[in-house]
C-alpha cells in the first residue's frame, strides 16, 4: 500500500482543557469581555436595588429580605429572557439536563461539607423568617448563576472553556469586594474575595462538565440557605425590634 493510500490517523488534542469543551453555550460578540463585564454588573444592580430600598426606609428585618429577595428573583428572570433573545438556545446556557454526572463525582465532598455544616449546625430560626430567607437564598442562586455561569461565562466561551470559567470567576470574586461599602474591613473583603473566586471557579466547572446550571445552582442555594439560618441566640436586637440588613446580598455568597 502506497503511503498516500495509507489511512490517516486523526490528531488527538494535547490542550489539557479539552475535556471541558465539550458543554456550554459559545455567545460569539464582537467584544465579549467588555459585555462580560457590563452583563457582572447587572446582577449587584438587582441586588443593590432592593437592599437599598430596605435600608432607606428602614424596614423590619422579614420586609427588607422579602424584598431583597424579591428583586434578585426578578434579576434572574431578566437573565433569562436575555438568554431568549440571544443567539445560542437557551439548553446550551445549560437550562437542561445535567450529563456526564459521573464527572461531577470529585465535587461530591463539597456538597457533604455543606451538609454537614447544615445539621451541625441546626435549623433555629424563627418560622415567620423563614420564607423570607428561602427567598433571598433562592433570589441569589438564580439572579448569580443566570447572569454569571449563564451569560458571562458563554460571552467568554469563544476564547476556551478554560479562560471563560477563569475569567467569570474572576469578574465574580471581584463584585464581592462591594462588602467595602457596607463598612466591612478590607481583612473580610479579600477573604470574600478569595472564597468567591474559588467559589466561581467551581461553579463554572459543574457547570462546563455537567452542561446545565442546575447542580451549580442547587449548590449555591444550599451555601446560602445555610448561611441564613442564624441562631436566635445571635439574633441580638433584631429578636426585639426591626433591624437594618447588613451588607450586600450579592457580596454575601461566599461567606
Amino acid at each position: 500500500m502506497s503511503a498516500l493510500n495509507r489511512p490517516r490517523r486523526t490528531a488527538t488534542s494535547t490542550d489539557p482543557s479539552a475535556s471541558l469543551k465539550p458543554g456550554g453555550a459559545h455567545w460569539v460578540l464582537r467584544r465579549p469581555r467588555l459585555v462580560a463585564v457590563l452583563l457582572s454588573l447587572v446582577p449587584v444592580a438587582f441586588a443593590s436595588i432592593g437592599f437599598g430600598a430596605a435600608q432607606a426606609q428602614h424596614l423590619p428585618e422579614r420586609t427588607g429580605l422579602l424584598i431583597t429577595g424579591a428583586t434578585m428573583v426578578l434579576g434572574g428572570l431578566v437573565g433569562l429572557a436575555v438568554m431568549g433573545l440571544a443567539r445560542p438556545p437557551m439548553t446550551d446556557f445549560g437550562l437542561r439536563r445535567p450529563t456526564a454526572m459521573r464527572s461531577l463525582l470529585g465535587f461530591a465532598p463539597l456538597l457533604v461539607a455543606v451538609l454537614l455544616v447544615f445539621i451541625s449546625g441546626g435549623v433555629s430560626i424563627a418560622s415567620a423568617l423563614v420564607p423570607a430567607y428561602a427567598l433571598v437564598a433562592l433570589g441569589a442562586a438564580l439572579n448569580e448563576e443566570v447572569w454569571f455561569r449563564g451569560l458571562v461565562l458563554a460571552a467568554l466561551r469563544p476564547r476556551g472553556a478554560r479562560f471563560a470559567v477563569i475569567g467569570q470567576a474572576i469578574l465574580f470574586g471581584v463584585l464581592h469586594l462591594a462588602n467595602l461599602a457596607g463598612g466591612k474591613s478590607p481583612t473580610y473583603a479579600a477573604l470574600q474575595l478569595t472564597f468567591a473566586l474559588l467559589f466561581g471557579l467551581v461553579a463554572g466547572l459543574v457547570v462546563v462538565l455537567s452542561r446545565s446550571l442546575w447542580p451549580a445552582m442547587a449548590w449555591h442555594f444550599a451555601r446560602r440557605r445555610r448561611r441564613h439560618n442564624p441562631h436566635p441566640d445571635r439574633a441580638g436586637p433584631c429578636r426585639r425590634r426591626p433591624c437594618r440588613l447588613r451588607g450586600i446580598p450579592v457580596a454575601a455568597t461566599a461567606r
